[in-house]
């Protein structure tokens, strides 16, 4: 009765850690494009259909601000902040996502940049997290390999 039990909870087990790694992969879909003075990230979210736009400098350049191509509406931030929220007012595809706001900046003389900063916005940044989705795959990999340990014991 105990191997029966101990079979059904494993199955059971590894069935849901499976649904789970394979529904809640992001749907948000990020586009990088490269600049010569930094490289700009625009992530869309499906569940509100804004774009984040972030532009991270490179040393020696100053962030001016965005140009907004489109019909396109502001929801946070300004258009001489590093990072914006905008919403386009009509639906776009995947691929249209860094049409929408192209970063300008300038190369610093080499007076300025000894004598300012070139980082956009306040000079704080906040932390970068990673949403590269590959915990709960890896982490039914782990459960599945516990399942295969525990039904070889089961058997013995």
């Amino acid at each position: 009765m105990k191997k029966i039990v101990s079979a059904i909870l494993a199955l059971f087990l590894v069935s849901s850690i499976s649904l789970c790694a394979f529904a809640l992969p992001s749907r948000r879909a990020t586009v990088k494009k490269v600049y010569e003075g930094g490289t700009a990230t625009y992530t869309y979210d499906p569940d509100t259909g804004n774009i984040t736009v972030t532009f991270d400098l490179k040393k020696g350049y100053k962030f001016i601000g965005w140009t907004i191509n489109g019909d396109y509406e502001i929801v946070s931030g300004k258009l001489t902040s590093t990072t914006i929220v905008i919403r386009p007012k009509k639906d776009i595809e995947i691929d249209d996502l860094s049409e929408g706001a192209t970063p300008k900046f300038k190369k610093l003389a080499a007076a300025e940049k000894t004598t300012k900063k070139s980082s956009g916005g306040s000079g704080s940044t906040s932390p970068k997290t990673s949403d590269n989705g590959m915990a709960i795959p890896m982490l039914a990999l782990l459960a599945l390999g516990g399942v295969i340990v525990s039904t070889k014991k089961l058997y013995k």
